[in-house]
């Protein structure tokens, strides 16, 4: 671009005039990453680019452009009033979109266009190369792809998005969010776009006209169900409701389930999204179907509160949500090794702000991410914490919870440790190293699990696998012996003993080398330091603090609500459970401990035939103790839904030569996942890991005596 007349004749090209737009137009200072980002170059050229523009600032007496280390290029307020003078008015139509920008307005374009997009119109629209928009276009592909929706092109038709209708509103209405932040200086880039759904009768700042119309809806929503939500709850809602309206008004319906659409209305806040849609017709002359109202409902559900005075204790659904955060808090308390002094208000509060959450996972419903790594990468322990600590809500869900959310339950707990000035211990990672299959690393899980609460147990694997990879890991518990120099290993049985139970207590105290003080001491813990000093001498304070705190993580571990999958007596019943004398080998064992299970529908006769291969070509894996065998395979060989069967033989069938490889009672695992049968084998384990119901199995002559003592570690 030229100079103005009089000066001397240096010209900008189109490049640098880019770069110096660029700089008009931020408030801040523009990095070096960004300018490449936009423009497609080296930061080398950037670096040429920038000498030119000063040479031209110069010649034409005005500063030159400004670097802030580490923060990037900016122009004084001096050379910003005269530049447009030299060069033209700067305004909205040069600026030049960096790609997350470019992504927003060809997104947006896509989800809400009635007309036949083409690459043309995208080009127009960025204001970029048909190579560029070609790119982007591969990125929003891949985005598109994550939220279950996929971008088509159609030689007549041009791009279309197909997937659910709310998948897409759901997607539209975080791209709208971006398009609408203040925070990345987007230069108002939603008055830069024309949308389809405010282009009539509201002119150029129409999309905040509609957003401010939302709002009086929205308190009144408020008021009616005595609650206040965030004014980013709000800012959402209002959104959504616009999303909604311009859905709609081209014909773009929602379908909803008729089960969950009679659970939905039975809500209190349906009726008040039946007043926000009676209102929402007047306005825009709309017919609004009851789907729609109940799609409002699951919306108004899930946004956050600041507070709310309605009582949900007469609502089954909130009642059990009720007993899962009372298990959450003892649940975190039990991996954190710390005892918060007011549960009972954290529980409370933690409920309020955990309702929306539930609903928002139940019914699909987004939350704003803008949190989740600063808190990963800022509070790691805690977020870990809570991940672990918030499983029996995806099995009242049935549903993962995902990283936004479990930061948004991380913030609310890191915070009321901070309140009480507690803190975690420092934890420690172990590794499973086990032969025996996934059904037998699974019960040494559960149960190292529940014994040493500050261990994270990261994963089970094989020798093979363990001897050939370098795992990160401060100490390795093993079924059966293993050359290590790396890390401390404990040898233990699948199934733990009394003895092993003391050796996993004594081994992970001794390898601890964290420091005990008196943000991680309990007050019950002090208690009993208290009488122990007035009464005897102590000869380490330090390592009697640490057993004790290990022996009340064990304590607390075995105080469990019970978890949402089936337990050790729905499974084990007297349909599954069989009595026999003798077999003629272990594969006859199998076979016969299996037959109930093929006539329940849990396993074919392929689940039967892989797990005889399985001890053929890895071995008697599947004696786990001392005459106990629990047969398995992979669910891909025939599982068609969870299932469980035992067999007792009155004479031991051996699995190998060796005596410490036979087996008198059989128990056929049929796992559909890594997770549902889980409660049940735990429940296997207890009850096999105490001697004495041991010997009871043993030596039980009937069908109903198994069944009594499976019934009594069913509620365990």
């Amino acid at each position: 671009m030229h100079m103005c007349k009089g000066c001397v004749s240096m010209t900008l090209d189109e490049r640098c005039t880019q770069i110096i737009t660029a700089l008009f137009n931020s408030k801040k200072c523009v990095s070096v990453e960004r300018l490449t980002n936009q423009l497609g170059i080296s930061k080398r050229t950037v670096y040429y680019d920038v000498q030119k523009i000063n040479t031209w600032l110069e010649e034409n007496k005005l500063e030159k452009v400004k670097k802030k280390h580490s923060k990037g290029y900016y122009l004084e307020k001096e050379a910003k009033e005269i530049i447009p003078k030299l060069i033209g008015e700067v305004n909205k139509f040069q600026y030049f979109y960096s790609m997350e920008e470019r992504s927003c307005l060809i997104a947006v374009e896509l989800l809400t266009s009635q007309m036949p997009v083409f690459i043309e119109k995208l080009m127009e629209l960025t204001q970029v190369s048909r190579a560029t928009v070609s790119n982007d276009l591969k990125e929003i592909k891949r985005t598109f792809l994550q939220h279950q929706l996929e971008v088509s092109f159609h030689r007549n038709s041009g791009y279309k998005i197909t997937g659910k209708e709310e998948l897409k509103r759901q997607l539209l209405v975080n791209y709208l969010a971006e398009l609408m932040t203040t925070k990345k200086e987007w230069n108002n880039l939603i008055d830069q776009i024309k949308l389809p759904f405010y282009e009539n009768d509201f002119g150029p700042k129409g999309f905040y006209v509609q957003l401010n119309s939302m709002k009086p809806l929205i308190t009144e929503c408020e008021e009616e169900l005595s609650i206040e939500l965030t004014d980013e709850a709000v800012h959402l809602l209002a959104l959504k409701l616009i999303v909604i309206i311009q859905r709609l008004m081209h014909g773009n319906r929602i379908t909803i389930d008729n089960d969950e659409q009679e659970a939905l209305t039975s809500t209190t806040e349906y009726q008040a999204s039946v007043n926000i849609s009676r209102k929402l017709e007047m306005l825009y002359s709309i017919y609004i179907p009851d789907s729609e109202i109940c799609f409002i409902t699951m919306n108004l559900l899930g946004s956050k509160v600041n507070y709310s005075e309605l009582e949900d204790s007469q609502n089954q659904e909130m009642k059990k949500l009720r007993v899962t955060v009372k298990s959450i808090v003892q649940d975190f308390q039990h991996y954190a090794c710390i005892l918060f002094q007011d549960s009972f208000q954290l529980e409370e509060s933690l409920f309020k702000h955990l309702k929306p959450a539930y609903y928002r996972v139940k019914y699909n419903v987004s939350l704003k991410d803008e949190n989740t790594e600063n808190l990963q990468r800022e509070f790691p322990e805690i977020f870990e914490l809570t991940k672990k600590s918030i499983r029996q809500l995806e099995q009242l869900l049935g549903a993962q919870v995902k990283d936004s959310e479990v930061a948004y339950i991380s913030m609310h707990l890191g915070g009321w440790l901070q309140r009480e000035g507690k803190r975690p211990v420092q934890r420690k990672k172990a590794m499973i190293v086990c032969e025996n299959g996934l059904g037998t690393s699974n019960i040494l899980w559960g149960q190292l699990e529940k014994i040493v609460a500050a261990v994270d147990i990261i994963g089970s694997i094989s020798q093979r696998q363990y001897e050939s990879n370098p795992y990160d890991v401060d100490f390795v518990f093993a079924t059966a012996p293993i050359k290590s120099e790396k890390h401390p290993v404990l040898i233990v049985n699948p199934i733990l003993t009394d003895r092993d139970k003391e050796a996993v207590l004594s081994f992970v105290n001794n390898h601890n080398d964290y420091s005990i003080d008196e943000k991680t001491v309990t007050p019950t813990l002090h208690t009993i330091m208290n009488i122990v000093r007035k009464h005897t001498s102590i000869f380490d304070e330090k390592e009697l603090i640490q057993d004790l705190s290990l022996l009340f993580s064990l304590e607390q571990g075995t105080n469990k609500v019970r978890e949402e999958k089936p337990v050790l007596n729905e499974l084990l019943t007297k349909e599954t459970i069989q009595l026999k004398t003798k077999v003629a080998n272990w594969q006859e064992a199998i076979r016969f401990a299996s037959e109930p299970l093929i006539a329940n529908g849990s396993i074919t006769e392929d689940y039967v035939e892989a797990m005889i291969t399985n001890v053929d070509e890895l071995g008697p894996y599947v004696v786990i103790a001392p005459e106990i065998a629990l047969p398995h395979a992979r669910p891909e060989y025939g599982v068609e839904k969870i299932g469980m069967s035992l067999l007792l033989l009155g004479e031991s069938t051996y699995f190998s030569k060796e005596e410490r490889h036979r087996a008198r009672l059989i128990v056929v695992l049929a796992a559909v996942d890594n997770e549902k049968h889980l409660k049940a084998l735990a429940q296997l384990s207890t009850m096999l890991s105490d001697e004495e119901v041991l010997q009871d199995v043993m030596g039980a002559e009937s069908v109903e005596d198994i069944i009594t003592c499976i019934d009594h570690h069913s509620t365990i």
